[in-house]
């Protein structure tokens, strides 16, 4: 939790200071509420039984009541700033872990981020973020703030009767010290598994939420379910685990300050027949003890959830912490792509042959073999979306190896079009020009006319305005599919890679949107991985590369 605090301190070191100063505030004026009105009723009292007895007795009200009076306001308005300003700096702080990750995963690799599925990068950028709210509001201001409240009332208590201010400062200070490591050691476990399990069940839940179709289609929902409910009841056997510990610990606590209370009950009454202090200031140290238990007894439920915030900030230190990028090597064109994988298991052809390639010029290189033969790894090994296993794989551009190639370089002249379409929530022209300035709207009729999509778009309610929904869910797959397609004809980038830009449409959309596109891709390098080479690309005589990773 160090790395997450640093950047507390670094970022928001004022805002925690002065966040910490109203909630001492609010804390001190608790206490001393409490201890001022025990001290002044007591004494006024005592002070009525002296006048029914017939003596004469002067007590000045006016002090301790203005006192009292002051506490009361200070108590309220220190704990209204202190709300106010504290839950700011939490939104101030999230801001920050945000920007803090979102800035490491854009320097992460590609293959890195992909081995996360969406719904646990729904729970870390979610849930594990909101965990870190704890580090401030349930670790540090509150802690620090009982610390210095154990402080300044044992510096108060020396002058009033020094014996009780050493023994209460070394019996308050133990155990805000005990109760915080015995908070943390007795729930972080419990706490762990309960956090740990709940991420386990959401990704259950949203699996079954988004399968719900498919469950029901092929009566598969009684047995997911009752999968789910299992998940779900174990989170609840071990949430009720950790509340068990929080209990247990709780009653510990409460019934040791019960009996510490007598103990200052009994030091009072014998001070007073000592005649070492007052009545009224007996009463006042009791009601003091009992103000400081109050916040020390606060503490294990505060640092009962210190195990999930552990559990969130080391999840979530792996994507904050950049990894500066080693590789030298920078392209901005590409003359060859040569290609050699020996024995990768993901392409079981090359444990009989040498699969191998060389791309020099721009006629197109197509990539065939059945479903699970490695074309789309041989396309990740290129893009560096898949880690490249030396020796066996020697992927190179230009001589350089891909792997000492920098990504920003790599992806500034290569574009992949994956099997799968990705489209953005946002509207039709968002999605085929983010990141191009000043496009031509008759270019994108242009570009959309070649996929078959122009009478489709100019039939949209608003135009390419339209919105297309959340990832593109208000368009078919094949539609989303040629989209896709589009987006890539408004750019110009040296390499083209195309693993299956035909899927999901029939023969005859396929010959006549690769006959538009063919000038296109005769102006690059292309590589475009399919079952098998179109007869359409045979017929029609076209000089071209191919390379089989079928077994044979």
């Amino acid at each position: 939790m160090k790395f997450w605090l640093s950047i507390i301190y670094q970022s928001e070191r004022k805002r925690l200071f002065i966040g910490l100063f109203w909630s001492l505030l609010t804390m001190l004026s608790g206490v001393g509420l409490l201890a001022l009105s025990g001290w002044l009723i007591t004494a006024t009292a005592l002070a009525g039984l002296a006048i029914t007895a017939g003596l004469i007795v002067k007590l000045d009200m006016y002090m301790p009541g203005s006192g009292i009076r002051y506490f009361a306001l200070s108590r309220t308005i220190g704990r209204y700033i202190e709300r106010l300003y504290n839950h700011d700096t939490i939104l101030r702080l999230i801001a920050t872990y945000r920007v803090t990750i979102f800035k490491a995963l854009s320097h992460k690799p590609l293959h890195e981020i992909r081995q996360t599925s969406d719904s646990e990068w729904l729970s870390r950028l979610t849930s594990d973020l909101d965990a870190l709210d704890g580090i401030l509001i349930r670790y540090t201001i509150p802690t620090l703030s009982t610390g210095l409240v154990i402080l300044l009332v044992s510096a108060f208590l020396c002058f009033i009767w020094f014996d009780f201010a050493a023994v209460f400062f070394l019996t308050a200070a133990l155990s805000w010290m005990l109760l915080i490591r015995l908070s943390i050691s007795l729930t972080k476990g419990a706490a762990k598994a309960s956090i740990a399990q709940l991420n386990s069940t959401r990704e259950s839940l949203i699996s079954h939420i988004k399968g719900a179709f498919v469950l029901s289609s092929q009566n598969m929902m009684d047995t997911h379910q009752t999968n789910t409910l299992d998940e779900l009841s174990l989170f609840e056997y071990h949430h009720a685990a950790l509340q068990k510990r929080i209990a247990k610990l709780q009653f510990i606590t409460d019934s040791l300050f019960g009996i510490a209370q007598g103990a200052v009950l009994f030091s009072g009454l014998w001070a007073v027949n000592n005649q070492i202090i007052e009545g009224p200031t007996a009463v006042m140290l009791a009601l003091l003890f009992i103000g400081v238990s109050e916040l020390l007894q606060t503490i294990p439920e505060q640092f009962s959830t210190w195990g999930k915030t552990q559990y969130a900030s080391e999840r979530l230190k792996k994507l904050a912490v950049k990894k500066v990028e080693t590789c030298s090597a920078n392209i901005d064109h590409i003359k060859t792509i040569t290609c050699k994988v020996k024995n990768l298991p993901t392409i079981p052809a090359s444990f009989e042959r040498k699969v191998s390639f060389t791309l020099a010029d721009t006629k197109p290189l197509f990539i065939t073999g059945r479903s699970g033969a490695g074309k789309s790894t041989l396309a990740k090994l290129l893009f560096k979306l898949t880690p490249a296993v030396s020796p066996n794989v020697d992927m190179k551009i230009n001589k350089h190896s891909v792997t000492g190639i920098s990504s920003k370089s790599l992806y500034s002249v290569c574009s992949y079009l994956e099997q799968s379409p990705s489209l953005l929530s946002g509207s039709l022209y968002y999605n085929l020009t983010l990141g191009l300035n000043n496009v031509d709207e008759q270019k994108i009729f242009d570009v959309l006319a070649k996929v078959e999509l122009l009478e489709w778009a100019d039939a949209l309610p608003e135009g390419l305005n339209t919105w297309l929904g959340e990832s593109g869910g208000q368009v078919s797959g094949g539609q989303a599919r040629r989209l896709c397609l589009a987006r890539l004809l408004l750019r110009n980038p040296a390499l083209v890679v195309l693993d299956e830009p035909f899927n999901g449409l029939d023969n005859t959309m396929a010959k006549r949107i690769y006959e538009r596109i063919s000038p296109w891709l005769e102006a690059r390098k292309s590589i475009i991985l399919l079952h098998e080479v179109p007869t359409f690309v045979i017929e029609s005589g076209v000089d071209y590369h191919h390379v089989d990773v079928d077994l044979k």
